[in-house]
């Protein structure tokens, strides 16, 4: 809320989370301008619209430009964190033996998205696989080799 100056915290008590809402022009511009260049989704042609909206109550003060999409390499920012933070999640499976000890880990990552954006596919599809994993045979993988 510092760095966008507006904005407002509503917590619904029998809901059990935070609502967090930006409705004056300031703030809904600046996010806008934050996230413009920076989207690697079908979401960008939302933020165009919402550009296009800017713009036309913003008179003659200023001008967004609309950015494509950022095809900058997946490992030079952070989009991959958010993406999977929004889209993914973790889950992770274990067997234990007689005396309570794992003997079988297995980790997953599900990432599901309900548009697709090939470019962005061929990105993942391209980028060059994780590190390979020490296996154990007791306790699964134990790390990278």
């Amino acid at each position: 809320m510092v760095v966008i100056g507006g904005g407002q915290i509503f917590d619904s008590k029998s809901s059990g989370y935070l609502d967090l809402l930006f409705q004056d022009l300031k703030s809904i511009t600046k996010i806008a301008v934050l996230l413009n260049g920076n989207m690697r989704t079908p979401k960008i042609e939302a933020l165009h619209r919402l550009t296009d909206w800017l713009n036309a109550r913003h008179k003659d003060e200023f001008k967004l430009t609309k950015l494509g999409i950022d095809n900058t390499s997946l490992g030079s920012n952070p989009w991959l964190a958010g993406f999977i933070e929004s889209d993914g999640n973790f889950y992770c499976e274990y067997k234990l033996n007689s005396d309570g000890i794992a003997t079988l880990v297995k980790c997953y990552m599900r990432v599901s998205q309900k548009q697709s954006y090939k470019t962005t596919i061929s990105a993942l599809a391209l980028s060059p696989p994780p590190p390979p994993v020490l296996r154990s045979p007791s306790y699964g993988a134990v790390g990278p080799l």
